[in-house]
């Protein structure tokens, strides 16, 4: 976000930036603008209207843009103008450099006898917004490409070791239960195979019984090996 303040002598100055411009960009809220309530004393700006006037640094060619009023109260003395909405759009940001821009706000009113007077404020010089290329952004240096290419490495190994669980969850899961009379145990299967290290049936047994012991009644099952 980059902020500009339109002071009353007229000049256009770079208050705050929290981040670049880039090429081909299309955030409305990268810039705005701040313009005092009252200028020379006795001019509500708010009854004005803004144009943000700009031209690119390579082909010179030029556009406008009417500004929108999103503030009307900032900071208790000031006037807070963004770009329409979709309007920040590449035709702005298609080049990379300085781009020139100027401020202009007009009132037209009528006086007493039905004339026309248009009121006429524009900012004093020229103005830059920086446009900065996208391969900038995308280019590590060689630290930040070790620790780039050591991340990815690490990404990679993990969605393998996921994958691997995964398939592992997905061939254990189990789909029934087997009791192995020999070992007297209680296994879960998966596709028919024993799964784990199995329940002694004896424990469960006396578990069961001890939950509210063997009979029709309570439900509960003793569970024998013969």
């Amino acid at each position: 976000m980059n902020t500009y303040l339109f002071r009353n002598d007229n000049s256009i100055v770079l208050t705050e930036s929290t981040g670049a411009i880039t090429e081909r960009s299309n955030s409305i809220d990268a810039l705005r603008f701040v313009v005092p309530k009252l200028y020379n004393d006795e001019y509500e700006m708010a009854d004005f209207s803004g144009v943000f006037e700009y031209k690119l640094p390579i082909s010179n060619s030029s556009g406008l843009y009417e500004l929108t009023l999103a503030d009307d109260n900032y900071k208790d003395d000031y006037l807070l103008y963004t770009l329409p909405d979709t309007t920040m759009t590449t035709d702005l940001t298609k080049e990379c450099g300085e781009v020139e821009f100027s401020l202009t706000f007009v009132k037209a009113e009528l006086d007493q006898d039905g004339n026309t007077i248009e009121r006429v404020r524009q900012s004093a010089g020229t103005a830059y917004m920086k446009v900065v290329p996208i391969s900038s952004w995308l280019t590590p240096s060689d630290h930040e490409l070790s620790t780039l290419a050591s991340l990815y490495i690490e990404n990679k190994k993990m969605a393998a070791a996921l994958a691997e669980l995964a398939s592992s969850m997905n061939q254990n899961k189990f789909d029934g239960l087997m009791v192995d009379q020999a070992e007297g145990k209680l296994y879960g299967t998966s596709d028919g195979r024993a799964v784990g290290t199995g329940v002694d049936l004896a424990q469960l047994n006396q578990i069961l019984v001890e939950l509210g012991g063997s009979s029709a009644e309570n439900g509960n099952i003793s569970i024998q090996k013969i």
